[in-house]
């Protein structure tokens, strides 16, 4: 009788350990295919733009952006959309005729107008 027990024992604890290893398999499968299906459908409709820069006109510098990953507009164009903008006047310098004086020994220089006489 002691014997029939011990097999029942060892039976039963063999029994747990298998369902114990299906239960952990079963569900070892059904993460895999649940978070597989999740990667896939978790961003349908995200795209991934380069990281380019355009330089505008005005010197400032535009990336890509939206869906079709475009240049942003740049910022003059932007301001102007739907309507006219003021041309920029580009003033010119008013020394580009001067004459220069370098020190080289001191490190400094300065303009001065071609006029312009010392006493």
């Amino acid at each position: 009788m002691n014997m029939y027990l011990f097999d029942r024992e060892k039976l039963s604890h063999i029994t747990a350990v298998v369902l114990l290893l299906i239960a952990v398999q079963i569900i070892a499968v059904a993460e895999y295919f649940g978070v597989t299906n999740r990667k896939e459908n978790s961003f349908p409709n995200l795209q991934a733009c380069t990281q380019e820069a355009k330089q505008c006109p005005d010197g400032s510098y535009v990336g890509r952006t939206g869906p079709n990953c475009e240049f942003a507009l740049c910022p003059s164009v932007a301001l102007c959309e739907g309507g006219e903008c003021a041309k920029t006047v580009i003033a010119q310098d008013e020394t580009s005729d001067w004459n220069t004086y370098r020190n080289e020994k001191y490190g400094f220089e300065f303009k001065y107008p071609r006029d312009w006489l010392s006493d």
